[in-house]
């Protein structure tokens, strides 16, 4: 199964938790990892102000941050090198990894999520 297609999965049961666990909270999730026709792709990459945004926004804000976004990734799909713990030398992670830093010089706390275990437990504990 391609990764995307499990990223995909990993949404859809991270916006299903913060539904059930904390009904009133705002949150949204991008529709950059579904499988779109190419026109309504290039219609909705013109909707944004770059490449790299995160896939899930937590909007509530805490006494720390103004919000929380979490770019997701699949548990066998790590951003990082297995052997020195640095981000992979690929252009999309890299990207992905500049909105990061960016979202958090702007205040909010914005990070990769690896796994549904992981995304929650980064959503639990930004809620606390």
């Amino acid at each position: 199964m391609r990764y995307t297609q499990i990223e995909k999965g990993i949404q859809k049961e991270l916006c299903r938790y913060v539904s059930l666990r904390y009904p009133k909270a705002i949150f949204k999730s991008d529709l950059s990892g579904l499988r779109l026709p190419i026109k309504t792709a290039t219609e909705l990459k013109k909707l944004r102000s770059s490449n790299g945004f995160p896939d899930f926004e937590l909007l509530e804000p805490t006494k720390d941050f103004h919000g929380l976004f979490i770019e997701i990734k699949a548990e066998n799909n790590s951003p990082y090198n297995k052997t020195n713990g640095l981000l992979k030398k690929d252009k999309h992670l890299q990207e992905q990894q500049a909105m990061i830093n960016s979202l958090v010089k702007r205040g909010y706390c914005a990070m990769f999520g690896i796994g549904l275990h992981e995304c929650i437990d980064i959503v639990d504990n930004y809620l606390k």
